[in-house]
């Protein structure tokens, strides 16, 4: 009985429940397959050239080179970590959330910070057995020299801080958020803007020079090997001054305080959180923040000019027709009128911000950087509203009452969409109005310099391409993987790996040549420019078989015409079999009719 007294702080039940029912799920091993699959390619393409030498002149040239094998797994699993662990670790909570399964918990003998620890550790075991994955690569990188055994500690060490990082971050918005895909969509957002987000407002707000103030050299004092452990987990690694600063295990546990102060903190939250938000409730902050914006704009809309117009009313009555389209439009807060005018103020208000107070020599690159920040800010956006329009109701339990309407399934669908349509013209209008200040900055006509490059027409046509016929075509294969998937949390997950495979692989293949090159005597080059949805940005930036502005303007229309027959085939396909993807068959009509008597 003593015995057992003792071991029951080490029993982790809900640890052990975790594992369990993660590795009976399909899902876990396809996870692992796809990671492998790309840990493994995104090796050989880095090293394609190094593998391969076959250089008599040079017949031990692949010695010595294994650093920078090892430098592309490290690089390849960092990627694979921000890539997939928030997807798969902010559904611990807020999936318990929404399977009213988080109160049964409270009830047990578990203590709030032994549910928060457990978990933690669960999607920490989880995030090893992804990283296992890279010990092949290691083990062919030692016998290829260039490196040391501590090398390969500090490599191991760093992955695991990274994925300890990105957890905490996951298990805060999971314990936030209400859905699997809020917390999803929090979850990405959080871990980028801890990334990029800090270094950004020093530089916008003029602190360009902030390791040469007191607070910066103090930083330095303390962190010598490698000032931005603050804010990249992974810069132990990469940015340490050639492993000069770290050489014991002591010296490294000591760089690794700033992570391990961002793990406390963010599983500090997580345990406030757990309980004040356990049923999704609290303070809605965005909502707060919209009301005092409302205000404002209400007492400067009260003028003799304006006289307090209104440019959306807030209907209350039911509608008469279109009663699944009013739903989807009027209960979401990113698909209202009234909401997206104001998401539409408090996303473009930064960039405009930044715009006026920043000299003109660093205009187009911090313009550049909130396109980049809001065109994946809308490609993980429209990726989740669309795999869990469907999948959503599924888990609710609700599909079967929509389906029992006397509604079309085709129409059923097309009115679900209407919200993600209105959030898709939201997104994509601040993109194009930042694409147009791009493309107005690069030609010079404010400093009286006009068509400065050659590339003034092709980059606006290829975002242009890429915003309104690609991005649908993500809209629509988004929602077809969520009518077909069971719950929101697979869903969300097969679609990002799906789109991430078909987006950002082919940036390594294109980049080392694996199609072939481009001076039109590889057909497989021009297979991949229909195949890949970055092609048209290559064309854009000059990578395109033709250098003359007509000719790029050839395969624009050629392009955007193939893509464009893409999406009207994709959409007709998918309207067409929506009652079968659903679950109702509308019955066939007779073509025998009774003859009257």
């Amino acid at each position: 009985m003593r015995l057992a007294a003792c071991l029951r702080p080490f029993e982790f039940p809900l640890l052990f429940k975790e594992l369990i029912e993660r590795a009976s799920r399909r899902r876990t091993y396809i996870l692992r397959a796809v990671m492998a699959g790309m840990i493994y390619a995104w090796v050989f393409l880095a090293n394609v050239k190094l593998l391969f030498i076959n250089d008599p002149a040079v017949p031990f040239g692949k010695l010595g080179h294994g650093k920078l094998v090892l430098d592309s797994m490290v690089l390849a699993e960092t990627v694979g970590l921000y890539l997939f662990l928030p997807a798969l670790c902010c559904g611990v909570i807020a999936g318990e959330k929404e399977s009213n399964t988080l109160p049964l918990l409270f009830v047990t003998r578990l203590r709030p910070w032994t549910i928060v620890f457990e978990k933690y550790l669960s999607c920490l075991v989880m995030a090893i057995s992804f990283l296992l994955l890279g010990v092949p690569c290691m083990m062919i990188t030692y016998p290829m020299g260039g490196l040391s055994f501590f090398n390969i500690v500090l490599a191991s060490w760093t992955l695991l801080l990274t994925a300890g990082v990105i957890i905490s971050i996951s298990l805060l918005s999971s314990a936030w958020c209400r859905t699997v895909a809020g917390a999803v969509i929090l979850g990405y957002v959080l871990n980028v803007l801890i990334l990029v987000g800090p270094m950004f407002m020093l530089g916008a707000l003029g602190f360009d020079s902030f390791w040469q103030s007191t607070v910066g050299m103090v930083i330095l004092e303390m962190f010598p090997s490698t000032k931005h452990m603050f804010l990249f987990p992974f810069s132990l690694y990469f940015f340490s001054d050639g492993f000069s600063g770290i050489l014991n295990i002591q010296s490294l546990l000591h760089h690794s305080l700033p992570a391990f102060s961002q793990i406390l903190v963010c599983l500090c939250l997580t345990r406030a959180f757990l309980i004040r938000r356990s049923e999704g409730r609290g303070t809605n902050w965005l909502r707060v923040g919209f009301g005092k914006l409302d205000s404002l704009f209400r007492r400067i809309n009260n003028n003799r000019l304006t006289r307090g117009i209104v440019v959306t009313r807030r209907q209350f009555e039911l509608p008469e027709d279109h009663p699944i389209a009013w739903r989807e439009t009027s209960r979401s807060a990113l698909t209202s009128p009234a909401h997206l005018i104001r998401l539409w103020i408090c996303l473009f208000s930064f960039p405009a911000i930044v715009f006026l107070i920043s000299p003109e020599s660093w205009l187009q690159g911090r313009i550049g950087f909130f396109y980049g920040i809001y065109f994946l800010l809308t490609f993980f956006s429209l990726i989740v509203k669309g795999s869990t329009l469907i999948s959503s109701e599924r888990s609710r339990q609700t599909l079967d009452v929509l389906l029992s309407t006397p509604t079309a399934p085709r129409e059923l669908l097309s009115e679900k969409m209407r919200g993600i349509w209105r959030l898709f013209f939201v997104l994509v209008s601040i993109l194009i109005l930042l694409n147009a200040i791009l493309w107005w900055l690069s030609l010079d006509l404010w400093r009286g310099i006009p068509f400065a490059r050659n590339s003034w027409l092709t980059v606006p046509i290829s975002n242009l391409i890429l915003l309104l016929i690609e991005l649908p075509i993500l809209v629509w294969i988004s929602v077809l993987v969520g009518m077909k998937s069971r719950s929101s949390g697979r869903s969300v997950i097969t679609s990002l790996g799906l789109f991430l495979a078909w987006w950002i692989l082919p940036l390594f293949l294109l980049e080392n040549n694996i199609f072939g090159t481009r001076d039109g005597n590889s057909w497989m080059w021009f297979l991949g420019l229909f195949i890949f949805p970055w092609s048209i940005a290559s064309i854009g930036n000059g990578n395109s078989p033709v250098s003359t502005q007509e000719g790029i303007c050839l395969w624009f229309a050629i392009m955007g015409t193939y893509y464009l027959f893409v999406l009207i085939l994709l959409r007709f396909w998918v309207l067409r079999n929506a009652g079968r993807f659903l679950g109702r068959l509308e019955p066939a009509p007779n073509p025998r009719t009774e003859a009257p008597a």
